[in-house]
């Protein structure tokens, strides 16, 4: 039980800290609820696909995929973070990064409802990858005008 209280601690803690953050950034709330809504989906329906298909679906690896849902959805929050820290207007890129994992999430659920019906399993759309990709050429050009 203590455990328990532990996890719902942290947990309050979590969502207290990004509630500030998302008010202190100015970050959208509508589209990362959106976001944050459809990774819950994503999360069911990839359990069910798995289970569908076979595969094992232990604690751990439930565990993994929480931890990788939470740190995409922490992704646009410290882009939003770094611009309010740089003083500058990157609002375009983390509305867009936010839109990407929209639809990433969006493509994985219906390639989980898929692999569910059909038993063939879609390749998945790295959205964090493209996301990287974007701010890393930021940062090449960023680099280029200070030199």
């Amino acid at each position: 039980m203590e455990y328990m209280n532990f996890f719902i601690f942290v947990g309050n803690f979590i969502l207290i800290a990004l509630a500030w953050a998302m008010t202190y950034t100015g970050l959208p709330g509508e589209p990362a609820a959106i976001l944050g809504t459809l990774m819950g989906i994503d999360f069911i329906a990839g359990v069910s696909a798995a289970r569908k298909s076979g595969l094992v679906v232990s604690s751990q690896r439930m565990r993994v995929g929480i931890i990788s849902k939470f740190g995409v959805l922490t992704i646009p929050l410290v882009m939003a973070l770094t611009a309010k820290g740089l003083g500058a207007d990157l609002n375009w890129l983390v509305n867009w990064s936010i839109s990407l994992f929209i639809l990433s999430e969006s493509y994985s659920i219906i390639a989980n409802i898929y692999a569910y019906k059909t038993g063939k399993v879609v390749p998945e759309f790295d959205a964090v990858a493209a996301v990287l990709k974007r701010v890393r050429g930021l940062l090449d050009n960023f680099d280029k005008r200070e030199n």
